[in-house]
């Protein structure tokens, strides 16, 4: 009843969608189990995308009020409406992540390589903002200043592990971060 953890199979299985269904075939129905919540997600997912081909714009608030006024409730909590946001970032600046295993001997060479790894950390950056300074206290403390290699990359509190030692206080910060790669829990 809820969000996807991932956004790629949500956009494949549109992209699945759209191409079985040819311009003259009609619309489409679709329907969870009350039609409005996890209907109206996935509806307002397609309507973007294909708003940003044609507009180059979205405005996912305006066409989730236009839903409602067809019926009410389409997105129905606050999960689905950011995971709209969320799968549109994606979809946009990463475009297709997914491949199949017969595809990926034959593209690896291709992802890889230095240009493309490039590409995909300023895809990655662009869709993350810096993490401010107030979020970083244990990492900027001036007893631990000197433990981090880079001054520019500080973990977050939040996100940080935290050392077990009976040593003094400062024995239990290290410059490390617990990530979820997929869902960059650490910048959140």
């Amino acid at each position: 009843m809820d969000v996807p953890d991932f956004a790629a199979p949500v956009l494949r299985f549109l992209d699945e969608v759209n191409t079985h269904n040819p311009d003259d075939a009609g619309p489409i129905v679709i329907h969870c189990s009350a039609g409005v919540g996890r209907t109206g997600t996935f509806l307002a997912i397609d309507a973007m995308r294909k708003m940003a081909e044609a507009e180059n714009k979205v405005d996912v608030l305006g066409y989730a009020t236009y839903m409602r006024t067809r019926r009410p409730n389409m997105i129905q909590t606050e999960h689905q409406y950011v995971f709209v946001y969320e799968t549109l970032l994606e979809a946009f600046f990463c475009g297709t992540t997914q491949l199949s295993v017969e595809d990926v001997d034959y593209r690896w060479n291709d992802l890889v390589n230095e240009e493309s790894l490039k590409g995909q950390l300023q895809s990655l950056q662009a869709m993350f903002p810096e993490v401010s300074r107030d979020r970083c206290n244990g990492g900027n403390q001036p007893e631990n200043v000197p433990k981090n290699r880079f001054q520019d990359y500080i973990p977050t509190d939040s996100s940080r592990p935290y050392l077990m030692t009976t040593d003094d206080h400062t024995a239990g910060y290290i410059n490390a971060t617990f990530c979820d790669v997929y869902n960059f829990i650490c910048f959140k």
